[in-house]
């Protein structure tokens, strides 16, 4: 019965959306490896699962999401540190900066950057910071509140496949933080390139999360399924009791 999770209509719809939000990354130029391995993973449980073989897509999708809880924290410190120093460096450097930027990079980015000047101009350099600073805060309750959860999650649900009663941590608040997060990607608003492939990506990965929250969900239905199996007679002890 465990397996059987894993061979449902709605884990074959979220490994078929991160598929396809990971190729309009690829597409795109934008490569998502997040993305790319979590999609991977998810077909290698489907396909074992529904083979009878042994679930090795577990090892790489744990891996994948303690690779996203490290790399959150990084971007974290990075724009915390980053932040904290736009505070105190005087507006004519960093002007400096984005000018020699777009002597190096060339004449595609002028246009962004004269966007980055306009904005120094009319809020200066200190709300930049002050921009950078929430920004790494608001990472860090994501990466505490979802991220952590995660891995916390498909370790306990590796570890209930060889136990008689499985009760995964933290399901339901992972499922609750996934249904939110997927609908402010549905929204576009982790997009940081506007255009319709990067929304239709969004949509994809908003949707997929989405989906997950309710395969979660029905977790609960398939544990209980299982007891109910479980303590039914069968008919030869009906018959001898």
């Amino acid at each position: 019965m465990k397996r059987e999770i894993f061979t449902t209509t709605l884990f074959l719809a979220i490994s078929i959306l991160m598929t396809f939000s990971a190729l309009l990354g690829l597409i795109g130029g934008t490569i998502d490896v997040f993305s790319v391995l979590l999609a991977i993973s998810f077909w290698m449980l489907y396909s074992n699962a529904k083979s009878g073989k042994a679930l090795s897509g577990f090892g790489l999708g744990i891996g994948t999401v303690k690779a996203m809880w490290i790399v959150g924290w990084v971007i974290t410190g990075v724009f915390a540190v980053v932040g904290i120093m736009l505070m105190f460096i005087p507006k004519s450097v960093v002007s400096s900066a984005i000018d020699y930027s777009v002597s190096i990079t060339g004449p595609g980015s002028e246009e962004m950057l004269d966007s980055v000047l306009d904005f120094f101009s009319q809020y200066g350099v200190i709300w930049l910071g002050v921009a950078l600073l929430l920004l790494a805060v608001v990472i860090a309750v994501v990466n505490i509140l979802y991220n952590r959860r995660f891995c916390q999650f498909t370790e306990s649900l590796r570890d209930c496949m060889d136990k008689p009663e499985w009760f995964p941590e933290e399901a339901e608040p992972l499922r609750k933080w996934m249904l939110v997060l997927g609908i402010l990607s549905c929204l576009g608003i982790f997009g940081y390139v506007f255009n319709d492939q990067s929304s239709l990506q969004n949509v994809c990965r908003g949707v997929s999360m989405i989906l997950g929250s309710v395969w979660i969900r029905n977790l609960d239905d398939y544990r209980l399924e299982e007891i109910i199996i479980q303590n039914t007679p069968s008919n030869e002890d009906s018959w001898y009791s």
